[in-house]
C-alpha cells in the first residue's frame, strides 16, 4: 500500500470512529448511519485485498526460484556429457552453454529442445554415468518449472487485481466521506467542538489528527 493510500485509509478508518462516537447523532436508517457502515465494510475490503496482495506476493516466488536452480543443474550435466561424448546433434546453441544467463522462457524453451534432442541417444548418456531416469526426470524438472513460472504469473496477475480492488474500495469510501460531511456540516454549527474535530479527522494529509 502506498503512502497515499494509507493516508486514505487512515481518513476512513478516523471517520468510522467519529460515528461510532457520535452513534446517538446518526439513528439507523439514516443516511449517515448507513454511510458510515458503508465506510466501514469498505474498511474491511481494502484490509482483505491488502491481505491477498501480501499472500500474492510471495506465490511462486520460491517454487521459481528452487525449480529453476534444479534445472540448471540437470542441464549443466547433460551439457558436460555432452562434450565428453562429443554429441554435435544435441540442439544446445550458445544459451545452453550458458544456462543461467537466460531469461525463464528462453531457459524453458532450451530445456524441452534438450529434452528431445538426447532422447533418442540416452543411452550413450547413460553410458557415461548418466541415471537411466535422467531423461524422465529432466523432463519432469521442465514440467515443474513450467508451472512456477505459471503460478508466479498468477500471483502478478492477483496483486494487480487486488491492488485495483484496493483503490476502487478508497474512492468509495472518500466519496462516502464528502456526502457525511455535507450532513455533519448542516447538523452542528461553526465552531462546535464537534465539527472543528470532524474537520480534522476527514482531512487527508500528514496534519491530519491519528
Amino acid at each position: 500500500m502506498t503512502q497515499v493510500q494509507r493516508r486514505k485509509l487512515s481518513v476512513l478508518q478516523r471517520v468510522v470512529q467519529h460515528g461510532r462516537d457520535q452513534e446517538a447523532r446518526f439513528p439507523a436508517g439514516s443516511l449517515g448511519a448507513t454511510l458510515f457502515a458503508l465506510i466501514e465494510r469498505l474498511i474491511g475490503e481494502v484490509q482483505e485485498q491488502e491481505t491477498v496482495r501480501g499472500m500474492a506476493s510471495g506465490e511462486g516466488l520460491h517454487s521459481r526460484s528452487e525449480t529453476r536452480r534444479r534445472l540448471e543443474s540437470q542441464l549443466t550435466r547433460v551439457r558436460k556429457t555432452a562434450r565428453v561424448i562429443k554429441v554435435e546433434a544435441l540442439s544446445a546453441g550458445d544459451g545452453f552453454s550458458r544456462p543461467r544467463g537466460q531469461s525463464d522462457v528462453t531457459l524453458l524453451l532450451t530445456a524441452r529442445g534438450v529434452v528431445k534432442d538426447a532422447t533418442p541417444l540416452a543411452a550413450r548418456f547413460i553410458e557415461h554415468g548418466m541415471p537411466e531416469t535422467f531423461i524422465a526426470d529432466l523432463q519432469a524438472d521442465v514440467d515443474a518449472f513450467a508451472s512456477a513460472i505459471a503460478l508466479r504469473e498468477s500471483g502478478r496477475t492477483s496483486r494487480n487485481e487486488a491492488r485495483a480492488r484496493v483503490e476502487a474500495a478508497l474512492a468509495e469510501g472518500l466519496a462516502a466521506v464528502r456526502q457525511l460531511d455535507a450532513i455533519v456540516h448542516n447538523g452542528l454549527s461553526d465552531g462546535d467542538p464537534l465539527l472543528v474535530a470532524w474537520r480534522k479527522d476527514s482531512v487527508i494529509g500528514p496534519t491530519s489528527r491519528r
